[in-house]
């Protein structure tokens, strides 16, 4: 946990800071000469700043390997490399010594067992080779070439244009960001599946995003839910190459660790053995986990995923997000903003969505940045957008985070209801000049 990133003044700063850096950028060829060297120090300024917090961050991550998640990662790859059904606890039990972790990593980790599917295990296996220490000095540099990539992936595809002060500004915004920091803290997977999102967005329309769709599920299950886009617009190519993929990763995974170990995953899913507390820990930030918290009701009577309001409320989500994507031409522009659409909607559902998750927030918001277009109301809503979520993330450690994704999710689908009526505006009047042209 860090303790400086949820204080109130540093939220307070970055919803000052964070706007301030769009406006610059926006109005950059306005600003006077002096004022933009003014600007561009500060801006360069906040990047170095958060660049040595990241590096610093990182550093504690590599000298003492953190317990929460990385050693829960660690533990999965040793499972598996031993031979052992990475599913079942049992198999935890003849590796470690549970006296040598604290009781609830115990409970949620070794009573639990891997509660990733099956082919995500290959993802920690290079860890199960090495002892704690050396796999924390390979992983952890690895996940900050992910950031690093992921940084220059979101300027490349939402402000090319920008040059070198986008490219800043994209970077001050992704390093300032709350699950930035939390995602280097706890050595997790956030910035390879930003990057694997990326990618997916990049190969939308062709049957290699299929691909991309298939290893972010694979990372995290969260986008799953992103198939939506490629159903509904009947990307059929798509869908089927990520079949493909999840079909081929399952049977790779089958080969080399054995059916039984992968029918575990199917018949005896460890999400079961989760303590009932675990769905609605403030560090989940899904709506399942809010309605709980709101609304907790006895463990032994119902799931936690069968709760009646969370199940309505979902279906919901997804039937507006639907809707919106069914609305919007076929485009490839139109359907980034379906996708942009679909990426907080996916957040809001996922039962498992924790703060860190909310990195890819990044994604639609950058994107609808660089459709701002020239009005002054559009700018700054937009830039009020950003730093109000990136405030939200912030304050407490993020335990309101749902809230930021909430709101990047209905600017979306308002977006996406406009972009739909302007569409069939121009279509009718396409319509009347092709009628007055062509008189009966």
């Amino acid at each position: 946990m860090i303790t400086s990133a949820g204080s109130r003044p540093l939220a307070a700063l970055l919803f000052v800071l964070t706007p301030a850096l769009l406006l610059a950028l926006h109005w950059r060829k306005a600003l006077p000469t002096a004022l933009r060297w003014v600007g561009d120090a500060a801006l360069v300024a906040t990047v170095v700043a958060a660049a040595v917090a990241i590096g610093r961050l990182a550093a504690q991550s590599i000298a003492t390997p953190p317990m929460w998640d990385f050693q829960a990662f660690w533990s999965y790859g040793r499972v598996a490399v031993s031979e052992g059904d990475f599913y079942q606890p049992a198999a935890y039990y003849q590796l470690f010594d549970p006296a040598r972790f604290p009781p609830t990593f115990v409970h949620e980790i070794f009573d639990v067992g891997f509660l990733y599917p099956p082919p995500s295990i290959w993802l920690f296996v290079p860890l199960g080779f090495a002892d704690v220490a050396t796999a924390a000095a390979i992983w952890v540099p690895v996940q900050l070439a992910c950031l690093a990539a992921g940084i220059l992936a979101l300027w490349s595809l939402f402000l090319p244009r920008s040059g070198f002060p986008g490219l800043a500004v994209t970077a001050a915004v992704a390093l300032t960001f709350r699950a930035t920091e939390y995602t280097v803290v706890a050595a997790q997977t956030d910035f390879l599946l930003l990057l694997t999102l990326l990618a997916f967005w990049h190969a939308r329309e062709r049957a290699a995003g299929g691909a991309w769709l298939a290893a972010g599920i694979i990372v995290k299950p969260v986008l799953g839910v992103l198939a939506l886009q490629p159903l509904i617009r009947r990307r059929w190519g798509v869908l089927a190459m990520s079949a493909a993929i999840g079909v081929a990763a399952c049977g790779a995974t089958a080969l080399t660790f054995g059916w039984p170990t992968v029918r575990s995953y199917f018949v005896d899913n460890p999400a079961g053995r989760m303590r009932y507390a675990t769905f609605g820990e403030w560090g989940n930030q899904s709506l399942l986990a809010t309605i709980l918290r709101v609304h907790p009701h006895d463990a032994d009577l119902i799931a936690p995923a069968r709760d009646p309001v969370y199940l309505a409320l979902s279906v919901g989500i997804l039937c507006v997000t639907a809707w919106c994507i069914a609305r919007l031409p076929r485009d490839a522009e139109h359907g980034a903003l379906a996708l942009a659409t679909a990426i907080p909607a996916a957040l809001l559902v996922y039962p498992g969505t924790l703060t860190h998750y909310s990195i890819l927030l990044l994604v639609p918001m950058l994107w609808l940045w660089g459709r701002r277009g020239k009005r002054t109301v559009t700018v700054l809503g937009l830039a009020g957008l950003i730093a109000l979520v990136a405030g939200i993330v912030r304050y407490r450690s993020g335990i309101h985070a749902i809230i930021g994704t909430a709101l990047v999710w209905l600017t979306c689908v308002a977006w996406s209801a406009r972009a739909s009526r302007m569409a069939r505006m121009a279509r009718a009047a396409r319509d009347a000049d092709s009628a007055g042209a062509h008189p009966q």
